[in-house]
């Protein structure tokens, strides 16, 4: 059984029954009037028909903070045990992070304070610190800063700490060099890493996961009398619009700079 579709939203098929021409083309005196016929669809065909859906954008990953907390103070108040690097270790709380760079920012809307610091015995990396209003959230290991562990030693610049268009820029640079088994076999790694911040309907402040902008490798392993020097790179050039992040180019060398896996593409940017 079928139903007719209204006028309305639906298209109608317009049929023009022209009459016949003379021998010269000229249309008769009693040429037909145009007919117009609503469409008949069938009722099965239209409830099977799909929806259509339009693409959407994969949001980019955004990472809570930990608060609100009254204070630096009370955040590392706030670590357990399992927190720290080993048992027993004591607290030095809120110390200067071993970087060059930028390490603090004043009242910046809509940020009121935001700085990095260090928490000894807290392993392995700095914190990001960002105060709204009298609460302060907590952005655990915000740049990487090791400074010298055993056989691995990591250089870090923070590069941009500000805030622009309402969302904080962390940018930071590292240079890591790593000896393995011989003074022959070491990598050299550079690369750079951004995060930014924001604040959202919820009213309290998040973090994008870390951003792999560029970097290059240098893996070098003893072959007999040889060295062999294998070198890899990627730059994805991070570009920022309004709610939106792109990042193009080859995102299947990040493991080497230990960088989680993350596809290129246009992102959306948004903080909860």
């Amino acid at each position: 059984m079928s139903r007719q579709l209204s006028a309305r939203g639906s298209p109608w098929i317009l049929l023009a029954l022209v009459a016949a021409c003379d021998k010269h083309g000229a249309p008769h005196r009693d040429d037909a009037a145009v007919v117009v016929a609503p469409v008949v669809a069938d009722a099965a065909m239209l409830d099977a028909a799909p929806p259509i859906d339009a693409p959407s954008t994969p949001h980019f990953p955004i990472k809570k903070l930990e608060g609100p907390f009254a204070s630096i103070a009370a955040y590392c108040k706030s670590l357990k045990s399992e927190d720290l690097d080993a048992e027993g270790h004591h607290i030095n709380c809120d110390t200067e992070p071993p970087f060059d760079g930028k390490r603090k920012l004043g009242k910046t809307p809509p940020f009121d304070e935001a700085r990095i610091f260090v928490i000894e015995a807290l392993d392995p990396h700095c914190q990001l610190g960002i105060r709204v209003g009298k609460n302060w959230y907590v952005l655990r290991e915000a740049v990487r800063c090791l400074g010298d562990r055993a056989k691995s030693t990591l250089d870090s610049r923070v590069t941009g700490f500000v805030v622009k268009d309402g969302l904080l820029q962390l940018r930071a640079v590292y240079d890591q060099s790593t000896e393995a088994y011989s003074p022959q076999a070491f990598d050299r790694t550079h690369f750079e890493l951004w995060t930014i911040c924001g604040i959202g309907p919820s009213g309290a402040p998040s973090c994008t996961r870390e951003i792999p902008v560029s970097g290059k490798r240098e893996e070098h392993a003893a072959a007999g009398s040889q060295a062999k020097i294998t070198r890899t790179k990627f730059a994805l050039a991070p570009k920022l619009a309004v709610s939106t992040i792109t990042l193009t180019g080859d995102t299947s060398d990040l493991e080497h700079y230990i960088i989680e896996p993350l596809e290129a593409g246009t992102y959306a940017l948004q903080f909860p």
